[in-house]
């Protein structure tokens, strides 16, 4: 069970919309989780990828 840091959604759907303008405005590296971080995480490249061919 993963438990919510919001209790109101309108919080949670506000800090969606800013983390999607960034990911607009600054590309899809911009935000990531951290394990994207770790030695074996693909994340990274992947998002260099268009329909699995580098763009």
């Amino acid at each position: 069970m993963q438990l919510s840091f919001f209790e109101d959604r309108t919080k949670e759907r506000a800090l969606a919309q800013a983390m999607d303008a960034i990911r607009n405005r600054f590309g899809s590296n911009a935000l990531l989780r951290a394990v994207s971080y770790t030695p074996g995480s693909v994340a990274r490249i992947r998002n260099g990828y268009i329909g699995g061919h580098q763009a």
